[in-house]
């Protein structure tokens, strides 16, 4: 149980105010025992409708005044020639016992509506975080996107370029359906890879391109395969006579383990 939310429910401020149900009392008597802090919130509410009434209670307007006046069983002639301080104690007494009464009811009535009212406002505040949540959410996905959009866009620009010596890298029998497609830059000898089909990997493990010129591997740095639509940038390659990819640890290997190459291309 969330005591905090039961404490700004306004269930406390009800049963003080003698709103509650027999059930509903027997509920916080229990829950008085488990949770010792009730009691000081009850205290503290007590506290406060103490308070609140004294300030309350104050003379009545003169209008209220007559109207009051007129309920009391005198003569036409005694209202209109006493004055409260003539009237009888008894009935003075009653008189100012009817005014505490209804100090105290309006009293009652202001302290549920000003209770309606906060959780009211709570609540309004709790949409509106949720309401600022969703939107900053909106936001970071929407930036996220047009980053993709710029990537692509620039990935575009690059699959165009006249210099690009295009290398279509297949599947070798450890993943016969991988597909991947290298663009290598004869001038700038810039290299991009584009992955349209290869396995996720597992924990741990992470793909690493190759180029391979005279026998010799060359590191040609890792990529990620979570969206193939990205044309990814890798290490600049001055010479190669074909390309390749091998599954090895995250951060990638010194030397490509043969034995898990995925995918290999000739120039």
């Amino acid at each position: 149980m969330d005591i905090n939310e039961y404490i700004s429910s306004g269930f406390l401020e009800s049963y003080v105010m003698g709103l509650t149900s027999d059930e509903e009392n027997r509920q916080i008597q229990k829950l008085l025992v488990e949770y010792p802090q009730l009691k000081t919130e009850i205290v503290a509410i007590e506290d406060v409708l103490l308070l609140h009434a004294s300030q309350q209670i104050s003379a009545p307007p003169s209008r209220i005044k007559n109207i009051i006046l007129a309920q009391l069983p005198f003569s036409d002639d005694q209202k209109i020639i006493q004055h409260p301080a003539s009237i009888p104690a008894q009935k003075t007494n009653g008189f100012f016992r009817f005014l505490a009464a209804a100090s105290v009811t309006l009293f009652f009535i202001s302290a549920i509506t000003n209770i309606y009212l906060f959780n009211n406002l709570k609540k309004a505040e709790q949409q509106i975080a949720s309401l600022n949540n969703e939107k900053t959410q909106l936001a970071q996905e929407f930036n996220v996107e047009q980053a993709k959009y710029k990537t692509m866009e620039s990935g575009m620009s690059i699959l165009q370029s006249p210099y690009n010596k295009l290398v279509m890298m297949k599947g070798l029998p450890v993943a016969p359906n991988s597909l991947a497609m290298i663009y290598w830059n004869t001038q700038t000898h810039e290299v991009f890879i584009n992955v349209h089909q290869l396995p996720i990997p597992p924990q741990g493990k992470q793909y690493q391109l190759w180029a391979l010129a005279g026998g010799k591997p060359i590191d040609a740095g890792v990529f990620d395969v979570s969206d193939s639509l990205l044309v990814q940038k890798m290490k600049v390659i001055d010479t190669a006579e074909s390309f390749a990819v091998t599954l090895e640890d995250v951060g990638g290997s010194p030397t490509p383990t043969l034995t898990a190459m995925y995918l290999m291309g000739q120039i």
